[in-house]
Parts: C-alpha cells; sequence; structure tokens
C-alpha cells in the first residue's frame, strides 16, 4: 500500500514535466504567459501576455499590443520561469486535491465501516494520514511559486 501511494505521487509530481517537455529547437527571446505574474517591484504582467527581451522581438511569439510593459526587459526570463512554475503547480495542486479528498472520505469509510475491528480502524487512520501527507504536498506546490519568486525574484 505504501509502495503504492509513494509510486502514485510520485507520478503525479513528474507527470507534467513529461506533457510539457518540447524537443530542442533554439532558444526563444520570448513567451506567452499562462499565468498572471507578479514580481513585486519588477513588475506585473497578465495572463495570455507576451514577454520578450525587447519589444521588436515580440512578433515570434505574438502582436506588440499583447506584450508586457517595454520596462521588464533584462528580467523577462524570470517571468517566463516563473509562469511555468506557477502553471505546473496549479495542475499538481488541484490534482493533489482531488486524490485527497477522495482519500479523506475512503479512510473515513473504512473507519466507520470497521464495526469494531482493530485492524480497519488502524487502516482507516493510515488512510487519513496519508490524505493530510497528501494535502501538505499539495498546499507545498501552491506555495512554490512564491518561495522561488522570494529567492529568485528582485
Amino acid at each position: 500500500m505504501n509502495k503504492l501511494i509513494f509510486g502514485l505521487l510520485t507520478l503525479i509530481l513528474v507527470f507534467p514535466l513529461f506533457i510539457y517537455a518540447q524537443p530542442i529547437t533554439g532558444a526563444r527571446d520570448c513567451c506567452v504567459l499562462r499565468t498572471k505574474v507578479n514580481l513585486g517591484s519588477s513588475g506585473t504582467c497578465d495572463e495570455n501576455k507576451v514577454v520578450a527581451v525587447t519589444s521588436s522581438v515580440v512578433t515570434q511569439c505574438g502582436s506588440t499590443s499583447d506584450a508586457c510593459p517595454s520596462g521588464i526587459g533584462p528580467i523577462w526570463a524570470t517571468f517566463c520561469l516563473i509562469d511555468t512554475i506557477q502553471y505546473a503547480t496549479n495542475w499538481i495542486f488541484y490534482i493533489l486535491s482531488v486524490v485527497v479528498a477522495l482519500l479523506a472520505i475512503y479512510g473515513a469509510f473504512v473507519i466507520t465501516t470497521a464495526a469494531g475491528d482493530p485492524n480497519k480502524v488502524t487502516s482507516g487512520r493510515q488512510i487519513l494520514t496519508f490524505a493530510l501527507i497528501g494535502l501538505a504536498l499539495a498546499l507545498f506546490a501552491k506555495f512554490l511559486p512564491s518561495i522561488v519568486i522570494f529567492f529568485v525574484g528582485r
């Protein structure tokens, strides 16, 4: 049971890396944001905006009307990095939240239907413990972008 839960958690945390992996075709000088990125004093860019080195490179990703303010040029890659981290951790948070809810319901069901059997009560408690660990991982995934912004942001 422990190996199964550990395997599922590992798969959930690693799976987004395989989905968003792209073949290497050369470095691009811009990206389109999928989430709203706020780096404090360095600036804020909204969802579906283009972040680029300079305003002349914006046409690689989209039109200039959808570009973020030009003052963020030197740190455009930081915006792209934080956007990718936020996008991946949001998916991890949603998936783990559903798994935690299902595990909590199942653990409560096992304890409720134990009918005094100590082995079933112990099993239900273990399931609830794993649900709490999953909740902690989900919350960590939700706060990971803030931690990265604290260390990487300006």
